[in-house]
C-alpha cells in the first residue's frame, strides 16, 4: 500500500467538499461506531462550511443523532493518480421541521440535518507505483 501523502491545505478541501455529494457519517450507537452513506449538500460562507441532508424522522440516524450529535464524516475523491481523503469532525443538529409529508398530509416522513465540522483534515494520497512523483501537488 502507498503510505506517500501529502496535507491538503483547507481552500482545496473545502473545494473538494464543495464539489462532491456523498460522504459516510459515523456516529456512535451505545460505544460501537454507527457508518452510513449520505447525499449532501454544501453551504459555505465565510470559509465556514455546512452539509445539509435528509433522513427519515423516525428512523436510527434521527434516534443516534438526538442520543448523541457529536460524529466525523469522511469523503474520498479519487481522479486521475491521486486520492484525496477529508476527515471533517464536527456535530449534526436535526432542523425544525417546516414541510408537511404529501403521502399522509401530516407531519413530514424526512428531517433536514445540518453536520457543522469544527475540525477538517485532508490528505492526498499518490497512486502512481514510480518513487520521487508529486502528483498530489498539481
Amino acid at each position: 500500500m502507498n503510505t506517500n501523502f501529502t496535507k491538503l491545505k483547507m481552500q482545496d478541501a473545502i473545494k473538494t467538499i464543495q464539489n462532491n455529494d456523498l460522504c459516510t457519517l459515523t456516529l456512535c450507537d451505545n460505544g460501537t461506531p454507527f457508518c452510513t452513506p449520505i447525499i449532501y449538500d454544501s453551504d459555505c460562507y465565510c470559509g465556514n462550511i455546512k452539509l445539509t441532508f435528509e433522513t427519515c424522522v423516525d428512523g436510527k440516524l434521527s434516534e443516534l443523532i438526538e442520543n448523541d450529535n457529536n460524529c466525523c464524516c469522511q469523503l474520498t475523491n479519487r481522479c486521475n493518480n491521486k486520492i484525496e481523503v477529508i476527515t471533517m469532525e464536527g456535530t449534526c443538529e436535526i432542523l425544525p421541521n417546516e414541510n408537511t409529508c404529501p403521502c399522509l398530509h401530516e407531519e413530514s416522513c424526512y428531517v433536514t440535518v445540518e453536520f457543522t465540522p469544527c475540525q477538517i483534515t485532508g490528505r492526498c494520497y499518490c497512486n502512481q507505483r514510480r518513487r520521487n512523483t508529486s502528483c498530489c501537488n498539481n
